[in-house]
C-alpha cells in the first residue's frame, strides 16, 4: 500500500468530505471560487487568511442538502444563527434602516 504524505493525506480528506457531505468534487469547488472571484457570494469580501480557516465554505440548504454557494465564515455562520429565515432577515434590515449603523 502507497504511503501518502501529509498533504496528500489532507487533499483525500477535503476530497472526501466535500464528496459526502456536498456531493462536489473539489475541481467543482474551485470553478464555483472562480466564478465568485474567490469572494463571499454574500459579502463578497475575500475570506481573511488565519490559521484556521483560509478557504470560503460551501453553503448548502438545510432541507434538501443542495449547495447554494461559497461563504466566508462569518456570512455563513449568521445566515445559521438567523435558522435562514427571510423574516429574520428583513427585520434585520428594516431595524438598521430605522435605527441606523
Amino acid at each position: 500500500m502507497k504511503h501518502l504524505t501529509p498533504e496528500q493525506k489532507k487533499k483525500a480528506r477535503r476530497r472526501d468530505r466535500l464528496r459526502a457531505k456536498y456531493r462536489i468534487t473539489p475541481e467543482q469547488y474551485e470553478a464555483w471560487a472562480i466564478l465568485q472571484d474567490g469572494r463571499c457570494a454574500i459579502c463578497r469580501q475575500l475570506p481573511p487568511v488565519t490559521p484556521q480557516r483560509t478557504v470560503l465554505v460551501v453553503d448548502h440548504c438545510h432541507t434538501t442538502g443542495k449547495p447554494r454557494g461559497l461563504l466566508c465564515y462569518r456570512c455563513n455562520a449568521s445566515l445559521g444563527m438567523v435558522g435562514e429565515s427571510l423574516n429574520v432577515l428583513r427585520n434585520m434590515v428594516r431595524y438598521l434602516e430605522v435605527h441606523g449603523k
